[in-house]
């Protein structure tokens, strides 16, 4: 699951559309739980949404990757595309 940010600048209907999809992980059996996957910008330093423990995330991340990378021919790149097809509807 790819999610917006929950910082708190983040647009109101960002946060909850990611707190019930949030949500909805927790509820499904462990074994059957995507992995979570959460946009950040760089400048912004992620904080939990007061009263949300659901968005709580670890200190540090797992791993990092560029979402604009290119990836194999003509430059495309299939996360960016979705992020910012996800961001314009």
């Amino acid at each position: 699951m790819i999610s917006a940010d929950t910082h708190e600048n983040q647009h109101g209907e960002h946060q909850a559309a990611t707190i019930i999809a949030l949500q909805a992980v927790q509820s499904m059996p462990a074994n059957q739980r995507p992995i979570v996957l959460g946009e950040k910008e760089e400048a912004i330093k992620y904080t939990p949404v007061p009263g949300y423990s659901v968005t709580s995330a670890p200190s540090s991340y797992a791993f990092s990757f560029n979402r604009s990378a290119p990836i194999g021919y003509d430059n495309h790149r299939p996360l960016l595309d979705f992020i910012d097809g996800f961001a314009q509807s």
